[in-house]
């Protein structure tokens, strides 16, 4: 499973990605690097077992990271999972990529409920971010101004 793992752990600079200008690019560019080595190792895997094993290294992984710094990775891969890899997978259109995005999904929200994560398109994903990185509505974040 070296593709799909590589994939979920690309240190893929997703903080750049953090505005509905800027998105899109970066996606472009992951898929570039992982969309066709992914597709090859799908077709010659059983999508469940894929989605298992992927889970398994993940896990091989976090454990040898500090007890301090594991939540973090942990989350790290969960965001890149969300934001590039399945959106890459359903970008292919492929009956195999989107099947093993629903078995990866399904495992990892299986091992971790409390961490679970849904399946987004990439326009769902890029319609959730400002215009702006840390741009914020300050009358939601403080209410109504008093006069």
């Amino acid at each position: 499973m070296n593709a799909l793992l590589e994939a979920v752990t690309d240190p893929v600079d997703w903080a750049s990605a953090q505005t509905r200008r800027d998105y899109p690019g970066v996606l472009d560019r992951y898929v570039l690097d992982h969309a066709e080595p992914c597709g090859e190792q799908l077709l010659a895997s059983d999508c469940g077992s894929a989605a298992r094993e992927v889970m398994d290294a993940l896990e091989a992984r976090w454990k040898g990271v500090s007890v301090f710094s594991r939540a973090a990775e942990m989350e790290n891969d969960r965001v890149r999972t969300v934001m590039f890899l399945i959106p890459m997978l359903l970008r292919s259109g492929r009956p195999e990529c989107e099947a093993f995005a629903e078995a990866f999904r399904d495992e990892w929200n299986r091992r971790y409920p409390k961490r679970a994560f849904r399946i987004l398109p990439e326009e769902e994903i890029a319609a959730g971010f400002r215009k702006r990185p840390l741009e914020f509505d300050l009358k939601q974040l403080f209410g109504r101004k008093r006069g």
